[in-house]
């Protein structure tokens, strides 16, 4: 018999909770009761994140592009930190398509290489990458026998051109 669309599910919310770093999960201490609405401190208490990648998560775009271009903070921080986030956000609100976290932190190294190389930014916008909902991976496919087929060539290529990096398209809901 072919499993249910609720094995399907459960088998693909494992393999993306597997993608995340194991020292990037939430102990079990730190999970919130299930009535609990507001889990936005939890970034903040996990200690998961250092009080720098706090800062860098919650510093505008536009000041955080001013750090990089100064060289006060790298791509791989800035990635880092935000890859950190990301993970914990979906262990608490399972809100990631996908999780490409060691394809965005190498990324970030090729565009801390190209600054230090070059003294400028590869892109007007590098680290930083545009929000990508779950139309540019598997999802848009819309049969669950696609749902563990690899999106990673969907990806637009036009992010190596500019400096974005792609580290987690998120769920539509």
């Amino acid at each position: 018999m072919a499993p249910s669309w609720s094995d399907i599910a459960a088998r693909k919310r494992k393999s993306t909770l597997d993608r995340i770093p194991k020292d990037w999960l939430l102990p079990k201490d730190k999970l919130p009761d299930e009535s609990e609405r507001n889990v936005l401190h939890i970034p903040k208490t996990s200690d998961i994140l250092s009080d720098k990648e706090v800062t860098i998560t919650e510093t505008s775009m536009a000041d955080a592009l001013q750090h990089l271009r100064s060289g006060k903070w790298t791509s791989k921080e800035v990635t880092e930190a935000i890859c950190k986030r990301a993970a914990i956000a979906h262990q608490l609100t399972n809100c990631l398509a996908e999780i490409f976290f060691d394809e965005a932190l190498a990324r970030a190294k090729e565009l801390d290489e190209y600054l230090e190389t070059h003294g400028k930014p590869i892109g007007p916008v590098e680290p930083f990458t545009p929000d990508v909902l779950s139309d540019g991976s598997y999802m848009v496919c819309l049969y669950l026998s696609k749902i563990f087929s690899t999106s990673r060539d969907m990806i637009p290529h036009w992010g190596s051109l500019c400096g974005p990096i792609l580290h987690t398209p998120r769920n539509r809901y």
